[in-house]
């Protein structure tokens, strides 16, 4: 399975690596702090296969060669609650949904195997905090990551090919194979 992230400014980066080292540490989930190679992250895209990656790559070189920069603002915690997920989210700019759109026409001819959870219309735009969630861990999280809240900005600095390899239904690594800096 390969996906297509945009990786944020460091002062994020930490933030969120913070968090998923800080709920390991109050056994409130373990899930996103022991996937290998993991960076905090917003998916563009995720494919389940990809006949010829190196096709695929080229053509993203290309496409992202001198991609700008993108400002955003994190200012949600939020919930999908059927997955038991907990994420940090960005206002929904008309630059970022153009961003996304922008990747899905150019890259069209792999559409169908897109996950639809990410293509236009359907996307979300967020950064797990936490997935695969109980319930009470669920509101455990929230609770957690609200209590000192507040609403920040970040830069989209870097979009990535990212390589996700599961063990039965876990996910145990996600390096990125493939990126290029924002200019």
């Amino acid at each position: 399975m390969y996906a297509i992230e945009l990786f944020l400014d460091s002062d994020v980066e930490g933030y969120v690596r913070r968090v998923w080292t800080e709920l390991h540490n109050k056994n409130i989930s373990s899930f996103m702090f022991n996937i290998e190679e993991l960076r905090p992250h917003i998916t563009l895209a995720v494919y389940k296969e990809l006949d010829d990656l190196a096709t695929f790559k080229n053509k993203f070189k290309v496409h992202c060669n001198n991609h700008k920069k993108l400002d955003i603002k994190l200012d949600m915690i939020g919930t999908f609650p059927t997955s038991g997920t907990c994420f940090l989210a960005p206002t929904i700019t008309k630059e970022l949904l153009n961003l996304h759109s922008e990747f899905h026409k150019k890259f069209e001819a792999y559409s169908h195997y897109a996950n639809p959870y990410y293509t236009p219309n359907n996307w979300e735009p967020h950064c797990t905090l936490a997935t695969k969630l109980t319930h009470e861990k669920l509101v455990e999280t929230i609770n957690y990551c609200t209590k000192d809240f507040k609403p920040f900005k970040s830069t989209i600095t870097e979009i990535g090919i990212v390589e996700i390899t599961f063990e039965g239904d876990q996910c145990v690594s996600s390096p990125t194979i493939y990126s290029e800096r924002c200019m």
